[in-house]
């Protein structure tokens, strides 16, 4: 995998911000397609797996999808068994979406060269530049959900393109 070389209009983490947002894209299109979802349905679901017993309406809230779309997306997700809704255990007018064990250890194995050549690479690094790769991480994946955040609530940020 090359990196792009810095463009002098840019800063060079911008750049590898960048790369690594284009890259992480590819990565889950080439995952959607191996166990036969959408993007959207398996950027979801990995929501529903890291966040399990979430409800309806808070993984609307995080997609930003309507109830109507998170509702045919759910039902894709469960008839494809990788998700089960459960009755929520203090409101019984919800419902929890709670991901099916055995089909999510099923497509583990799609991510463990990935999870493994992370893990090896992180320890390459001493452990003081460990913390600070994991800040600087955590601070890009902050600001990309704040600037994720700001492009969807704020109509005035986005040109008219149409």
């Amino acid at each position: 995998m090359k990196i792009p070389p810095p463009d002098p209009a840019y800063g060079r983490l911008d750049e590898l911000a960048s790369a690594f947002a284009n890259y992480a894209a590819m990565l889950d299109a080439a995952l959607a397609d191996a166990i036969g979802l959408s993007v959207t349905d398996h950027k979801a679901l990995g929501l529903i797996v890291q966040q399990p017993g979430m409800t309806q309406r808070q993984l609307a809230d995080q997609t930003q999808l309507t109830s109507g779309a998170i509702t045919g997306l759910i039902d894709r997700l469960e008839h494809a068994g990788f998700v089960q809704r459960q009755p929520h255990p203090q409101d019984r007018r919800s419902v929890v979406l709670m991901p099916v064990a055995d089909r999510i250890g099923a497509i583990n194995h799609l991510y463990q060269p990935l999870s493994s050549a992370i893990q090896a690479l992180d320890a390459s690094y001493p452990a003081a530049q460990q913390r600070l790769i994991h800040q600087a991480l955590g601070s890009l994946c902050d600001l990309l959900q704040q600037h994720t955040q700001r492009l969807r609530q704020d109509p005035q940020v986005r040109p008219s393109l149409r």
